[in-house]
C-alpha cells in the first residue's frame, strides 16, 4: 500500500499505475515481496534491501540521507495484532513500514483520530509527524498494562502469606521472564528515540523533535516502573522463600518433637525387649505399670515442650 500526503491527507495511489515523484511526501506499508518489488522505484540500494530483511533486533542507524528503525514489538493484549517485527525507513519524502502484515499497522486510523484534534491542524500532517503517532501508539496504554501486572504481583504477595500450601514458583517465574522480556524492550526502545530524537539528518521539523522527547521521557518512566516491578517481584519471591523455610523449620520442629516424646517409650521398649528373666515379669500389675509409666512420661515431655513454647 502507498499513500501521498496531500493538503493534510493521506491519499493512496494507484498501484498499477504508480509513478514516483520526488517532489511528493509517501508513506508505504509493505511486506518483504513487495519491499522487493518497489526498491528500485524508490531508489533503495540492494544492500539496505538486504539490512531490512534481515530482520534485526531493536536498533536504529543513521545514513546520510535516511535512517533505519528496526523494532521487536512483545506480544501484549494491549497492543492486539500488532506485528512482531517491523521495519521503518525514513527518509525526507519517504516513510516505509515493513513487515509481514502491513494491515495490521493501522496508520491510517491513527492519522485521522489526530486529525480530529483540534489542536491539530491539516497542515501540521507530515511524514514525521505519522512517525511520532507511531511511536506514540507503541507505549500509550503501557502505563495501565505495568499497573494491571503490579496489582498482580500485590495479590500474588498476598496469596503468599495467607495460603501456607500452595506452590507459586511457577507463577513468580512467569511474571519475571514477562518483567524482563519488557525491560529489555524499554531499554532498547529507549535508545531508538533518543537517537532519533537527536535528529541527526534533520529529518524532524522542531516539533517532531519536541514530540520525540516526549515520548523519550515516557519510555524512560517506562523503563524505572519496570525495574520497580522488577525489585518488587524480587521482595515477593525472598518473602516466599522466607514463608516456605519457616513452614519447613515448623516441619522440622513438629518432627523432632514427635520424636522426643517417643524416644523414652523406645527406650522401655528395648529395655524389656531383652532376653533376661526381670523381677517386673513376676508382678501381677507390671504390665499395666509399664503403659502407665510410659503415658506419665510423655505426658511429662509434652508439658515441659508446652512450657517452653516449642510446639
Amino acid at each position: 500500500m502507498i499513500y501521498f500526503v496531500d493538503n493534510g491527507k493521506l491519499l493512496e495511489s494507484e498501484g498499477s499505475k504508480f509513478q514516483y515523484n520526488q517532489e511528493e511526501p509517501y508513506l508505504c506499508l509493505f511486506n518483504q515481496e513487495e519491499l522487493l518489488q518497489y526498491s528500485k522505484i524508490f531508489r533503495i540500494s540492494n544492500r539496505i534491501v538486504n539490512d531490512i530483511l534481515e530482520e534485526h533486533s531493536i536498533k536504529f542507524e543513521s545514513y546520510d540521507e535516511f535512517d533505519i528503525i528496526s523494532l521487536n514489538i512483545p506480544k501484549s493484549a494491549e497492543k492486539g495484532t500488532l506485528p512482531r517485527h517491523i521495519t521503518i525507513y525514513f527518509s525526507n519524502n519517504l516513510l516505509m513500514f515493513v513487515c509481514n502484515h502491513p494491515e495490521e499497522l493501522d496508520i491510517l486510523e491513527k492519522v485521522e483520530k489526530d486529525m480530529e484534534n483540534e489542536e491539530n491542524e491539516k497542515d501540521d500532517l507530515s511524514l514525521g509527524r505519522i512517525l511520532v503517532l507511531f511511536f506514540d501508539y507503541l507505549t500509550k496504554t503501557d502505563y495501565a498494562k505495568l499497573e494491571h501486572m503490579e496489582e498482580t504481583i500485590t495479590s500474588l504477595e498476598e496469596s503468599i502469606i495467607t495460603s501456607r500450601n500452595k506452590n507459586y514458583i511457577k507463577e513468580i517465574t512467569n511474571l519475571r521472564k514477562k518483567l524482563m522480556r519488557y525491560k529489555r524492550y524499554y531499554d532498547r526502545l529507549l535508545s531508538v528515540t533518543e537517537a532519533i530524537e537527536e535528529n541527526v539528518n534533520g529529518l524532524l521539523s522542531k516539533k517532531g523533535v519536541r514530540y520525540f522527547r516526549i515520548i523519550t521521557d515516557r519510555n524512560k518512566r517506562l523503563l524505572e516502573s519496570t525495574r520497580f516491578l522488577q525489585d518488587y517481584l524480587s521482595q515477593v519471591r525472598e518473602a516466599y522463600q522466607t514463608q516456605v523455610d519457616i513452614n519447613l523449620n515448623n516441619i522440622m520442629k513438629l518432627s523432632t518433637v514427635i520424636t522426643t516424646i517417643f524416644l523414652p517409650l523406645t527406650l522401655i521398649v528395648g529395655w524389656y525387649g531383652m532376653n533376661f528373666n526381670m523381677p517386673e515379669y513376676q508382678l501381677i500389675y507390671g504390665y499395666p505399670l509399664v503403659i502407665i509409666g510410659s503415658l506419665i512420661i510423655s505426658v511429662l515431655i509434652i508439658i515441659y515442650f508446652k512450657k517452653h513454647k516449642w510446639f
